[in-house]
Formats: structure tokens, sequence, C-alpha cells
């Protein structure tokens, strides 16, 4: 497990180092706050798909080599953007990255097959306290990246410009998927050296069709409960994209907040998840998890709603310290009711599809936001809007508590 966790933390530094880049690309690329969000979906789509295959291979070959195999793809997709001189190069290389992002699912399914119905949800916010710490590492690599440019050889970097020169722009998100690409490898490495497999498929697997697997799984996920735990994920994901991807830009607007400064902003959200797991872990000793979706689901509105209404820095922290508790909880939750729910002996397309339907929140969210953002030219506007989608959740919550709770019965 602990190998799984150390790779799943360098795999995420990797990836999340591009958040404080975002308001670069606008001038690099010449997207506008309304088109940017086009690089969330083209990495978003191929995901979707990327999470079913991997996922479904996981369970017919095991999870070690389909894992390593996602990372060196991963690895190449980086590279391959950190070359890209016009947008649609640009684009295209996300959207591999995308594809081969879908080996997340595998890691999933690994702690899955690691853990018993007990301890389950343990093993989940360890994950979960993971992803957290990654948050903290990559943006702030990714807001400081450019002290180091200068003795960098074969990069155009003015030191005595300011970042948001084009030339300083384009080095800067040239290093920066250079990195991604290198903390790919090294996971992948770990992978084929360290990580020992944790699935072995019987023989019914290996001579069953992919077809016939993903057939038999989706006949017992229409008449499942995971439905509504992948649905409200989904969502999640939706409002989480969206926030990624425009508070950034609507920080640097409104506050002038620099490149640097926003990698120490995700840093401290991403620390708060990391605590936030930690407490998680007592919280399902004490309290109902039921009862911690719901409550949390209104929490994520609550830090919404006062970020709609916030008016300077310090109550944009506040919210957005409430909203990304709450985002904690609910992402360890639903990941668990996820995986009790699925079937044992198909966790790599558990959440092979679990990861997919999230990549349809990815799609959605940020194309959504940035058209409320154009038709209404707020951004307040659309947190609130989001606040709204959050207690819709929270009623649906209470529904699904009356079906969930068996599940949780042995949980410890």
């Amino acid at each position: 497990m602990l190998i799984l966790l150390f790779v799943l933390l360098v795999e995420l530094v990797g990836s999340t180092l591009i958040f404080p880049i975002f308001p670069l690309l606008l001038n690099v690329y010449d997207f506008t706050p309304s088109n940017i969000s086009n690089v969330i979906v083209v990495f978003s789509i191929p995901m979707i798909l990327g999470a079913l295959c991997i996922g479904i291979l996981s369970d017919k070959y095991g999870r070690k080599y389909i894992l390593g195999f996602s990372l060196i793809g991963a690895t190449l997709s980086y590279f391959w953007t950190s070359q890209a001189e016009t947008v649609f190069s640009f684009l295209i290389g996300r959207a591999f990255s995308g594809f081969f992002t879908g080996g997340y699912s595998v890691v999933f399914a690994s702690a899955a097959d690691l853990s018993t119905k007990e301890n389950r949800i343990k093993n989940m916010s360890m994950l979960g306290a993971t992803i957290g710490l990654s948050f903290v590492i990559g943006p702030i690599i990714g807001g400081n990246i450019h002290f180091v440019l200068p003795y960098l050889p074969g990069l155009d970097f003015d030191l005595g410009s300011n970042l948001e020169n084009c030339r300083n722009a384009r080095s800067l998100i040239k290093m920066t998927f250079i990195f991604s690409a290198v903390m790919s490898l090294i996971a992948s490495l770990l992978i084929f050296v360290l990580f020992k497999e944790t699935f072995k498929p019987n023989i019914n697997n290996l001579n069953s069709s992919i077809k016939h697997i993903f057939k038999e799984f989706l006949n017992s996920y229409s008449q499942s409960k995971m439905l509504v735990p992948t649905f409200m994920n989904m969502v999640l994901t939706a409002i989480l994209s969206g926030i990624q991807v425009y508070l950034g830009i609507w920080m640097a607007n409104i506050f002038n907040i620099s490149t640097a400064h926003l990698g120490y902003f995700w840093g401290a959200t991403a620390v708060i998840m990391l605590l936030s797991q930690i407490v998680l872990r007592s919280l399902f000793f004490k309290v109902n998890p039921i009862k911690i979706n719901i409550y949390s689901w209104i929490m994520l509105a609550l830090g919404l709603i006062i970020m709609s209404y916030s008016n300077n820095f310090a109550l944009l922290c506040i919210s957005a310290a409430i909203f990304y508790i709450a985002y904690s909880f609910l992402q360890s939750s639903l990941n668990t009711s996820v995986s009790i729910s699925g079937n044992e002996n198909q966790q790599g397309l558990v959440f092979g599809i679990n990861q997919s339907i999230n990549g349809l929140g990815r799609t959605f969210g940020p194309p959504l936001v940035g058209m409320i953002i154009t038709a209404t030219n707020s951004y307040s506007i659309v947190w609130l809007y989001l606040g709204g989608v959050a207690i819709v959740m929270s009623f649906i919550g209470i529904i699904f508590a009356k079906t969930q709770k068996s599940n949780y019965s042995k949980i410890s």
C-alpha cells in the first residue's frame, strides 16, 4: 500500500503543476476566459475512454503492468505538450494526457484489492490524504518553477521581465510539462520495479472477452446502488473542475494575485484537504458516514455562497477552506460507497466506470461555468449557482441515505 500511495503522490504532483499557470495560457495560446475550459474538456473526454479501457484491462490482465504502461503513456504525452507551439498541438497533448490519466482507476482498484470491507474507508481516506498532499506540492512547484528557469539551458527566459511576457510564459509552460513528464516516468519505474501485483485474474476473466466483462458489469450496475454515488461524484467533480479553472483567473483579475501566490493558495487548500482526510478517519468511528455525506454537501454549498460575496482576499480564503474541507469529506465517502457497492472481482472496471463518470463532470463543468460567466459577466453569480446545486445534492443525499445505510453497517 505504501508504494501505491507514493506512486499516486508522484504522478499527481506532475498533474497539479498546471493549476497556477492557467492565467498564462491566455497569453501564450490566445485562449479567452470563455474558451480556456477547452483545456479541461479535451483532457476529460479522452479520460472517460481511458478509464474504462485501462480499468477493464487491469481486471483482465492484472494491475501492475497495465498501470505501469499507462504511466509511460502519460510521460510521453506530457513531453509532447511541453513542445507544443500551436493551440492544436497543445490540445492534442492534453487529450493523450487525459487518456492515460485513466490509469488512476487502477490505483483505486489496487487499493480496493488490498482492503477488506471493514477497513476500506481507511484505505480510501489514505488515498484522499495522498491526493491532498500532491495538491500541496504540485501547485507550489508549478507556481515557483520560474525561479530556476534562468539557470536551465535551452529556455528563452528574461529575468528582467514579468511572467506575463509571452516569451517568459512559453518557457514556463514548457518547463512545467517537462517536469510533469519526469514525475510520470519516476512513477512508472516505481511500479515496474517495486510494486507487487494485487490482483490475479482467474481463468474465467482471461477467457472472457472485454465486451462480455463490460456487459456483465453494466447488468449488475443498473440494478445496484452505485447509480447514486457515481452521479454525485460526477456533480462534485464538475463543481471542482469549474473552480480549478476559473477561481485562479478570477483571483488574478480581482485581487492581482501573482502566479507564485496562486501556487501557495492552491497549496494551502490542499493542506486543508490533507488535514480533513486525517479528521475524516476518526469521524467515521463516531458519526454515521451517511450523515457526513449529507452535511458535507451543505458545507460545500456554504463555502460557495460565501465565495460569491467575497470582496476581500481574507474572506475568499475562508470560503475556499470551507469548500475544500467539504470536498475532501465527500470524495472519500463517495469513493467508498462506489467500491462497496461494486463487484469485488471487478474493482478495476468499477473504478474505471467511476473515473469515466467523473470525466463527464470535468467535461461539462468548466464549459458550463464559462458560459455562465460570459452570459452574466460575473464570477460571483457562478459561485452562487454552484452553491445552489450543492444544496440540491444534499437533498439527494438524504434520499440516498435510506438505501445505503446497510452498506456501512460493518465499516469501522
